[in-house]
């Protein structure tokens, strides 16, 4: 009975949720607002710090030595690269190989660029 109850609960949310979003894209269909304008970045609370051009964060030293090695040690052991299986290991440190579309600045809170 409890799960038929949170069956139901989880359809009814589901269904606002769909209706509250073609609610929202069919209002969004006939603006005539502005045009978008493109961001360099995103604050959630206050301006951006950093200007659109801006070369390197202020706490990063572009001139900083480059190239060496990265040991990095896991414990276990892996018999798969892929990191979305469902069935085995993955490697560790997978998720390391991948790049985020935005990054965040350690000297300023809630901003992304």
């Amino acid at each position: 009975m409890l799960l038929k109850n949170r069956a139901i609960i989880c359809a009814v949310v589901l269904a606002g949720a769909l209706v509250s979003m073609t609610a929202t894209n069919t209002a969004r269909a006939g603006d005539t607002a502005a045009p978008a304008s493109r961001l360099h970045g995103l604050s959630m609370y206050s301006d951006l710090k950093y200007p659109p051009d801006y070369p390197h964060f202020d706490y990063v030293n572009p001139q900083a030595p480059k190239g060496g090695s990265l040991r990095m040690a896991a414990m276990g052991t892996f018999d798969n690269l892929n990191p979305y299986i469902l069935k085995g290991n993955a490697a560790p440190g997978l998720g390391l190989t991948f790049d985020t579309l935005m990054t965040s600045s350690s000297d300023e809170a809630f901003s992304e660029y």
